[in-house]
C-alpha cells in the first residue's frame, strides 16, 4: 500500500542540482537539491523522508544572494537568488530514482 503524499512536499524540493561537483558527492551518499527560499532544514528532511522513504542523517543549507552581472549595452543584469540543500543519507543508501546513478 502506498502512502498518500501531500503536494506541498513536492513544492519544497524544486530540482536536483546536476553539476560535476554534486555528482562526485553521490559516492558518500550526499545529494544536492535546489529548494524554495523560505524552507528550513526540517522541512527538507521531512520532504525527503516522506517522498523517497530514505533515512536522512543531516541537511546543510547554502543560500546565495542576488549579485550584479556584467553590463551589456549599458544594462546591468542580476543573478537570481537561490537556495541549495545538501542532504546526507545513511551509509550505503542511494537516490537512484532522481539521479539515475
Amino acid at each position: 500500500m502506498t502512502a498518500i503524499i501531500s503536494p506541498k512536499l513536492y513544492d519544497i524540493l524544486v530540482a536536483p542540482v546536476r553539476t560535476e561537483k554534486a555528482f562526485n558527492n553521490h559516492e558518500s551518499s550526499k545529494y544536492t537539491f535546489y529548494v524554495r527560499e523560505e524552507v528550513t532544514k526540517y522541512h527538507v528532511k521531512a520532504a525527503v523522508e516522506k517522498i523517497f522513504g530514505k533515512k536522512v542523517i543531516s541537511v546543510n543549507m547554502i543560500a546565495s544572494t542576488t549579485k550584479q552581472k556584467g553590463a551589456r549595452r549599458g544594462r546591468l543584469g542580476k543573478r537570481i537568488t537561490m537556495k541549495k540543500a545538501i542532504i546526507t543519507l545513511e551509509k550505503g543508501m542511494k537516490l537512484d530514482e532522481v539521479f539515475g546513478s
